[in-house]
């Protein structure tokens, strides 16, 4: 299910006033738990000890991620690690190759809105750092109603083909020319992390917390509760489906 039919599904049982963005971050809120509690996924850094010392763990991850360190064949479990800190000191010569296994963070929903000046040339849009990706679904809108606002029934639809510090390029090339100014958001085809019939606990949290700050308190219980169910029958799935044993668990995965 895409995060924006959980969205639409919640809405139809309880129209309310909340912004778009709010309900991403209450969606982002429940990936960001499961993907840290139940599916996690992992990565790893290889490197050469120097100086006894290893490279400093990517930007935005910190030592509670790591899930483990294998230095020649020996895996260091977490609780091998608590004496290290964050630099990860381990006590062997150097050259010595070094494998840090660490719990991917979860990235939020990219919720991106532009509007402004923007230089144009046939599929090139001039814009600084762009804060898009390419293979991104666009909207773009260059005609705006008397209030002001974005017309939407003028809207072209278009995917980023390339980004770089000075704009982007995209799939089709635009009507206008020189600087124009234009609406440009990203179409949210982001899909839930637990899948049918699972992906119903999106609506189900999303319920909670509409109940919740409108002052619900029973409908806010009561809707917790049902997503508590689903959250539990989703969890007991899925370790059954992703067992842990000596063939398939992380660390011999990675030895």
């Amino acid at each position: 299910m895409k995060i924006t039919d959980a969205i639409l599904n919640a809405d139809r049982f309880i129209p309310n006033r909340f912004t778009l963005r709010e309900k991403l971050n209450w969606c982002n809120e429940l990936s960001a738990m499961l993907s840290q509690e139940i599916c996690k996924s992992y990565d790893y850094i290889e490197c050469n000890v120097e100086d006894g010392l290893i490279p400093s763990l990517p930007d935005g991850l910190n030592f509670d991620m790591v899930e483990n360190v294998t230095v020649n064949g020996v895996v260091y479990t977490k609780s091998d690690l608590r004496t290290f800190d964050t630099s990860l000191i381990l006590p062997h010569r150097d050259g010595t190759r070094v494998r840090v296994a660490y719990l991917k963070k979860y990235l939020p929903i990219r919720c991106v809105e532009l509007e402004g000046e923007y230089s144009v040339s046939g599929d090139f849009i001039g814009i600084s750092n762009p804060p898009l990706k390419e293979g991104d679904l666009i909207k773009i809108i260059t005609k705006f109603n008397e209030d002001g606002s974005p017309d939407g029934d003028s809207a072209v639809y278009t995917y980023v083909l390339e980004t770089a510090k000075d704009g982007i390029r995209i799939s089709d090339e635009l009507e206008e020319g020189g600087n124009v100014n234009m609406f440009i958001s990203r179409i949210l085809t982001d899909e839930t992390l637990a899948p049918m019939p699972y992906d119903k606990m999106y609506t189900e949290y999303l319920l909670s917390k509409y109940a919740l700050h409108s002052g619900d308190y029973d409908g806010y219980r009561s809707f917790s509760e049902q997503f508590n169910i689903t959250l539990k029958a989703y969890a007991d799935w899925y370790k059954s489906r992703n067992p842990l044993c000596r063939i398939s668990c992380f660390n011999n995965y990675w030895r």
